[in-house]
């Protein structure tokens, strides 16, 4: 059997940001200005380069429009069409 990849349950908190961010067609400019942070910050998050504070997080998760726990722990699914 094949792997396919790491499973959504396991993606970094970074990427699953990103993915909310695109997903709500905004880019990092935008979501930087929403939140008070840099956009040189937010991709440093996505990327994982720097650690996240709870702050940040749930300001990010009120400008997504999701939930902290969707940024953290709920698995991720792709939406069908």
């Amino acid at each position: 059997m094949m792997n396919s990849g790491p499973s959504n349950g396991s993606l970094p908190i970074g990427r699953r940001i990103q993915i909310w961010r695109i997903e709500r067609h905004m880019n990092r400019e935008q979501l930087a200005a929403r939140t008070g942070m840099s956009p040189y910050r937010l991709g440093r998050i996505e990327r994982g380069g720097t650690r996240l504070f709870a702050d940040e997080l749930s300001l990010i998760a009120t400008e997504l429009d999701v939930s902290t726990i969707a940024l953290m722990e709920e698995p991720m699914t792709t939406p069908t069409t």
